[in-house]
């Protein structure tokens, strides 16, 4: 899980207006998010910073370089996603600093 985030943040570095998304298979808590984390906005946690869903730690994530920000984000838990995981989404704007 490192080596993949490691990865994600090299292979991003330089540009402006970055969204990764999708199962990431990493918890808030663990140290490869937080490499993700340190560089890019999690969508969910910059609404919502002491929420973390379903008590066991989120796994799906949408990450914006600090150029964009989210409004609204949704995170749809099982039975309702109506699949095996979650089904989150979020509108994205350009950050107007």
């Amino acid at each position: 899980k490192m080596v993949f985030a490691q990865t994600l943040v090299e292979r991003c570095a330089g540009e402006a207006n970055v969204i990764a998304l999708g199962d990431f298979n990493l918890r808030a808590d663990q140290s490869a998010y937080q490499v993700v984390a340190a560089q890019y906005t999690d969508a969910w946690k910059s609404l919502h910073p002491n929420e973390n869903g379903d008590g066991q730690g989120w796994i799906d994530h949408i990450f914006l370089s600090s150029t964009l920000k989210a409004k609204d984000p949704t995170y749809l838990l099982p039975p309702d996603s109506a699949s095996d995981h979650p089904v989150h989404w979020t509108e994205i704007y350009w950050n107007e600093k």
